[in-house]
């Protein structure tokens, strides 16, 4: 139970996983959902899921009972029953999953449910991922539910709508000579680009967003629905393929890019714990710390007063990040924050505005209120603060930036927030969303013109649900979606999702990442004692501003590495981001000296195994400089 709290915060275990091989092709059964479909190793599916949204989007948690799994003669079979509670209403609704899979078959799951309450759900269904890898910008076939055949790619940059509708089946070729088909049966499906979310793939869901939600399916009204995956032509005679058991990590030279700042960040909520850590939170060396709140909140000299301590205790750059509320007019507003920020002796090295509307999140099926163009909003920040730095984009995630995109033009910076948990709360999953942010990067420099790109606040929870009316509660301090307060974030899980972000975000361009507060939720002190995640930060917050080298690592989904090169020499930088311990071969750093993070002990300099062999504990952050 200790390693479980070390690791994840909690003593709640992680989700079961097992293995199924059927000659060539093998699947994870977990927590009542199949993952990482695979043909030879390479994967064709992400996922298939059968799931419950509650009223605010939250997925209601799965208790499996009943479990039967059996392989025998090149084939698999499972059978259970999944229990669900909602999270928002406490509503139960139990289904019934049956998978098979043979290598002459591919893979079928069925579910069935008949509810004994009226459901009021957003969602519940099967739910079908195809990995970024095999599809950003891939043919496919499409069948619709008409029995029209539409070929078709999918999308490069994120699409900010859905990219397809009205599917009955889907074909891509995962493997060059081999087609793979996706059919989806009980009801009309659609795809969305699941990497607005972070979400390290394309979703195909049942229901149409076009619909009314939320939604009731009645008690005693049966829920039928079946997916299944096969090959064309037949994989049965494929071999199965070794899997390596070392991997290796190498540097080369200067990419062009520069090593991103970190920033930290209060609310007024959290602000006055904050200023009480301060010389705790110090050593960290944030550049930056910015205080996000609504121009109509009270007091606002007292809070700017609070906040330039805080600042000062943290000798970071003071940035404020306000929500312009619609009670007067915009360059009013702003003029009043501007005039109790100068009462308070507060100069803000850069601002950030949004307007009230934009707290919201406006799918592409509801209307979204009527609101002030941003041209004039960024003009009359730009007049309040004319010393300031000034940033727009969105207070939630890259989903409501891609489909209102500001006039960069009248910015210093874009920034937008993410979270890890939107959809899902599994520990595969939310390492998954690390592989999303090459994309969401890539799509958000393709509108941002010259303008500044800054991340603010990246976490694995929620710091506010754009979707619903609030987070999801989390009494018993479990891996849930859409909760503020996950647990992973104080443990050992948070330091390696936190430098697996970095990493990302350093060979992405990626100025500035905000990731943290001082206290509270998402906090980088625990018990006035630093998580470790805190010491994750401060390695990349030591390195700001230095080139950084190209790597290349033989497991890019589960061991991330980024280089740079300063005036003192050369650091590498390398997160493990699977439950598994791992060996990594260097390559040419001897003489090297090496820091390990594991724990929140503070971490202590060695010199590297002379065999330039590393050994990587589950989730352990490595530093290596020479």
């Amino acid at each position: 139970m200790d390693d479980r709290i070390s690791l994840y915060g909690t003593d709640e275990p992680p989700s079961d996983e097992r293995l199924l091989a059927a000659g060539p092709l093998t699947a994870i059964y977990t927590a009542g959902a199949l993952r990482s479909i695979c043909l030879q190793g390479v994967e064709v599916v992400r996922g298939i899921y059968f799931l419950v949204r509650d009223r605010d989007w939250a997925t209601a948690p799965v208790e499996i009972r009943d479990l039967a799994i059996t392989e025998s003669d090149g084939r698999f079979e499972v059978r259970f029953a999944a229990h669900c509670r909602t999270l928002s209403d406490g509503q139960i609704l139990v289904w019934h999953g049956h998978i098979t899979g043979s290598a002459f078959d591919g893979v079928r799951f069925e579910a069935e449910a008949i509810p004994t309450e009226d459901l009021v759900t957003r969602r519940t269904g099967f739910i079908v991922l195809h990995p970024l890898e095999r599809a950003v910008g891939a043919a496919a076939t499409i069948e619709q539910v008409d029995g029209q055949i539409v070929e078709t790619t999918f999308p490069d940059l994120i699409d900010p709508i859905q990219s397809f509708f009205g599917i009955r089946a889907m074909t891509l070729e995962p493997i060059p000579g081999i087609r793979a088909t996706c059919r989806m049966e009980g009801g009309g499906w659609e795809t969305e680009d699941h990497r607005n979310w972070l979400d390290a793939s394309f979703k195909t869901y049942f229901r149409a967003l076009g619909l009314p939600h939320p939604y009731t399916v009645a008690v005693g009204e049966p829920i039928r629905q079946k997916v299944s995956v096969s090959f064309a032509p037949s994989v049965a005679g494929l071999a199965a393929v070794p899997v390596e058991s070392e991997a290796s990590v190498t540097v080369g030279d200067r990419s062009g890019g520069s090593m991103p700042e970190i920033a930290l960040c209060v609310t007024p909520r959290t602000l006055e714990p904050a200023l009480a850590a301060a010389r705790i939170a110090a050593p960290l060396g944030a550049q930056a710390i910015a205080l996000r709140l609504r121009s109509d909140a009270a007091d606002l000299p007292g809070l700017f007063r609070s906040f330039a301590k805080l600042a000062d205790a943290l000798g970071a750059d003071p940035v404020l990040e306000i929500g312009v509320s619609t009670r007067s007019d915009a360059a009013t507003e702003l003029e009043l924050a501007a005039i109790a920020a100068d009462a308070a002796g507060l100069v803000p090295v850069a601002v950030f505005v949004t307007p009230e509307v934009d707290l919201g999140a406006y799918p592409p099926s509801y209307d979204r209120p009527p609101s002030a163009p941003l041209g004039p909003l960024y003009t009359a920040a730009r007049a309040a603060f004319p010393g300031a730095e000034l940033g727009g984009g969105q207070f939630h995630f890259f989903t409501e930036l891609n489909r209102r995109r500001p006039p960069v033009e009248y910015l210093d910076y874009i920034q937008h927030a993410t979270a890890a948990n939107v959809h899902a709360a599994d520990d595969r999953s939310v390492m998954e969303t690390l592989e999303s942010l090459p994309h969401v990067f890539r799509s958000v420099r393709a509108f941002a013109g010259g303008a500044t790109y800054r991340i603010g606040p990246a976490s694995i929870g929620m710091a506010a649900n754009p979707y619903g009316s609030s987070t999801a509660p989390n009494p018993d301090n479990q891996r849930r979606t859409m909760v503020t307060d996950d647990p992973r974030h104080k443990a050992q899980f948070g330091a390696a999702w936190a430098a697996g972000y970095l990493v990302r975000a350093a060979h992405g361009g990626v100025a500035r990442v905000s990731m943290g507060e001082p206290t509270g939720p998402f906090g980088l002190i625990d018990e006035d004692v630093p998580t470790p995640m805190f010491h994750a930060l401060a390695i990349f917050a030591a390195l700001a501003g230095q080139a950084v080298l190209q790597v290349a690592s033989s497991e890019p989904r589960g061991l991330l590495a980024v280089a740079s090169e300063g005036p003192c020499g050369r650091t590498l930088i390398m997160a493990n981001l699977v439950p598994q311990s791992r060996t990594v071969r260097l390559a040419g750093l001897s003489p090297a000296r090496l820091t390990v993070i594991e724990g929140r002990q503070p971490p202590e300099e060695r010199p590297l195994p002379e065999n330039n062999r590393l050994s990587m504990a589950p989730y352990c952050v490595a530093r290596v400089t020479w």
